[in-house]
């Protein structure tokens, strides 16, 4: 529970570098003194138990939660499933602690969302802090989370993670699903 309520006030502390669209609050907290219980009763751990993560607002889940790909025309949009990629970290016990900006439907290079507006580097706020999983590598650098998910066609998450002094990787192509 300490661990995951350090992120929320780590959000709240960072607000300015708008890295984060939607903030998780009541379902990771939940989620937290779920872990805390099963570690009081000496109950087996997942591998991921308890770890907060932040996801791309194109990636779909948890369920319900936004999925706006960083473009007004999505501003709503929540779908109810989840992608494969995130499930799996859901079901080592990850704990998705929020939703974090992109550029429009993850074209660009800047960090800057027709929707969101301009995501800034914890760096150096007059730097690039690259895209199109600038929310992901923004809130890992700016130790709001020390993991999340991002996406990559062509540099979208290790340019970000170069920008922002953090490590990035992109699977090779077909070892991950990418649906939702």
């Amino acid at each position: 529970f300490d661990v995951i309520s350090a992120c929320f006030k780590r959000i709240e502390q960072t607000k300015e570098l708008n890295c984060v669209v939607e903030v998780l609050n009541d379902a990771a907290l939940d989620k937290a003194k779920a872990v805390d219980e099963k570690i009081s009763r000496g109950e087996a751990l997942g591998k991921l138990e308890g770890l907060p993560i932040v996801v791309k607002a194109n990636i779909h889940g948890p369920p319900g939660t936004l999925v706006t790909a960083g473009t007004p025309a999505l501003a709503e949009h929540r779908p109810t499933d989840v992608a494969p990629c995130l499930q799996s970290l859901l079901d080592e016990g990850a704990i998705a602690v929020a939703k974090v900006h992109m550029p429009d439907l993850a074209t660009g290079f800047n960090g800057t969302s027709g929707l969101h507006g301009r995501c800034l580097n914890p760096v150096n706020t007059e730097f690039n802090c690259g895209g199109s999983s600038s929310g992901t590598g923004v809130s890992i650098a700016a130790g709001i989370a020390s993991c999340g998910l991002g996406t990559d066609t062509a540099g979208s998450c290790r340019v970000p993670a170069a920008l922002n002094g953090i490590c990035g990787m992109r699977p090779s192509p077909g070892r991950l699903s990418t649906g939702g």
